[in-house]
């Protein structure tokens, strides 16, 4: 049994974050991470993201010089080297990750993480504990569960597609469904948009979202609300999407089509004797102070539900660290005027509660 001061399963923000400033405060830290440290903020979320929001904003500015006249021509651009620098600048972070990390001298432990009960993590056959373990396991895309599902793509494999689809379907209405909307318009695919709720945003002002649904649709793209999809069948290629809409069914075909709908936790490393309790969405239920159901285990992250945001993400592992080395004096978490960005083109941002939904 190896022993620690704080264990931290989980190295994508969160993650990373409390372990280095754990070992920072002269903690003898152990991080584990089966996958690319970064999670997926770094590798499949929000900086691959934002590289192509960058380039498809380029392109925009590009677009209203040649038709003010200043360029003569838009040009072609070559989404394949787009794809390739957004992949070095992925690759250029993540390992920076890992230098921090080694840095200050925090145990790196590759693989699969399990925790069981009294508090003791297995990972590649050898077992460790500690007096506080950190669970930052961060989430994954969820599906719709639905005939047909399976001919959808998640965010993940957008953003490493390598060819731009003439016509995309995306089901969610929500951050990460129109952030890729605004991209892959702006890089040419014809974007439709199907939402569930009344609104895009649903969490945001109204009059906030009805300024950018006005300008989305100006943009060009086909926005659906009120719509549920009911299947999603594939033939030669092409995707058909049937959506019910005011009591009539539509179809909606495309080259591909994004599931958008959201994330789950990633609690499979998590036994049922460890002791963790969860809530009815399976996330993990913490305390004001980010404690779990068991003394000493605290979870943080995507893990958790809340905003899964890489700030917040940020903001909690100082706060449980903190809480680790002043347990007379522990302070609990308020994100009441967490700050959020929506990435479209144009982009929207919010701070704090929002009007009629406190």
């Amino acid at each position: 049994m190896e022993l620690y001061d704080v264990l931290v399963i989980g190295g994508g923000p969160a993650g990373y974050a409390c372990a280095i400033k754990a070992a920072k405060a002269s903690l003898r830290v152990a991080i584990f991470e089966k996958g690319a440290f970064g999670g997926t903020c770094l590798n499949v979320g929000c900086i691959p993201t934002k590289y192509l929001l960058d380039k498809a904003g380029d392109l925009e500015k590009i677009r209203k010089l040649t038709a003010s006249g200043i360029y003569k021509d838009a040009g072609m651009f070559s989404f394949k080297e787009i794809q390739r620098q957004k992949a070095l600048v992925v690759e250029k972070l993540t390992s920076g990750v890992s230098g921090l990390l080694r840095h200050h001298k925090v145990t790196i432990v590759k693989g699969e993480a399990v925790l069981k009960a009294g508090k003791i993590v297995e990972c590649n056959g050898s077992h460790y504990t500690a007096a506080t373990i950190v669970i930052a396991t961060g989430s994954r895309p969820s599906t719709l569960n639905i005939p047909g599902s399976e001919h959808a793509i998640d965010s993940t494999n957008l953003l490493n597609i390598s060819k731009i689809p003439k016509r995309l379907t995306i089901i969610g209405g929500g951050v990460i469904g129109l952030e890729l909307a605004s991209a892959f318009n702006s890089f040419g695919s014809e974007v439709t948009v199907i939402e569930m709720m009344e609104s895009l945003l649903p969490q945001e002002q109204p009059q906030a979202v009805a300024l950018l649904k006005k300008t989305l649709d100006k943009n060009g793209l086909t926005i659906h609300l009120s719509a549920k999809v009911s299947k999603i069948e594939k033939n030669n290629g092409m995707c058909r999407t049937t959506i019910t809409k005011d009591g009539t069914d539509l179809a909606v075909e495309s080259d591909v089509v994004l599931m958008a709908v959201g994330r789950k936790s990633n609690i499979d490393g998590i036994e049922a004797d460890s002791g963790i309790t969860f809530t009815n969405n399976r996330h993990v239920v913490v305390d004001e102070y980010l404690q779990t159901s068991v003394e000493g285990i605290y979870a943080i992250g995507d893990v958790i539900g809340g905003y899964q945001l890489a700030h917040a993400a940020y903001a909690e592992a100082e706060l449980v660290v903190d809480n680790i080395l002043m347990k007379e004096s522990r302070k609990p978490y308020d994100d009441s005027v967490m700050p959020r960005c929506v990435y479209t083109i144009p982009s929207f941002a919010a701070v704090g509660e929002t009007s009629g939904k406190t």
